[in-house]
């Protein structure tokens, strides 16, 4: 009837709108990349969802991870990798929420940066899929200015003993 099709057609507009704005509020997001992952009984990874921050922080395309999401693992400094391997195997058989901080090299410069992921289960399918939503987020100055304490607090250590040694 024309009333259903007018219904349908102004649903189909508020969907439209919606995800217009969450697409803009993604994409406005300095500093981070929101993900949505299926990850499969077979060990397997699916991403239905990247953001548009893969191309600034990592130097990889949203289209690319969705396609090859175990690019990811390429990325990821070797040092950090059992660990990042450790903590989504601890998650996946938990259900527990994700938070881990590793070291992933930009594709095409080699830059490293830090990166926090976190993520939730948002979803446990029939078939043993679990769906996790996620946001990545770049704390590499966070990292930086970590370091630069623990080298000042080092040096002021040395100082009081220095000191503690004249008197």
């Amino acid at each position: 009837t024309v009333r259903d099709s007018t219904a349908q057609k102004l649903a189909e507009a508020a969907l439209r709108e919606r995800e217009l704005l969450l697409t803009s509020i993604n994409e406005n997001l300095s500093g981070t990349i929101i993900y949505r992952a299926e990850h499969l009984p077979s060990g397997g990874i699916r991403c239905s969802y990247v953001s548009a921050g893969t191309q600034a922080f990592v130097g990889v395309p949203p289209e690319k991870f969705q396609a090859q999401p175990e690019l990811l693992f390429q990325l990821i400094e070797a040092e950090d990798l059992p660990g990042f391997h450790t903590e989504l195997a601890r998650v996946l058989r938990s259900g527990d929420a994700s938070d881990l901080i590793v070291r992933v090299r930009h594709a095409t410069t080699g830059t490293i940066r830090w990166m926090h992921f976190r993520s939730r289960l948002t979803e446990r399918r029939p078939d043993g899929t679990q769906v996790r939503d996620g946001l990545v987020t770049d704390v590499t100055r966070l990292k930086a200015a970590e370091a630069q304490l623990h080298d000042l607090n080092a040096n002021l250590e040395k100082l009081v003993q220095a000191r503690t040694g004249e008197l």
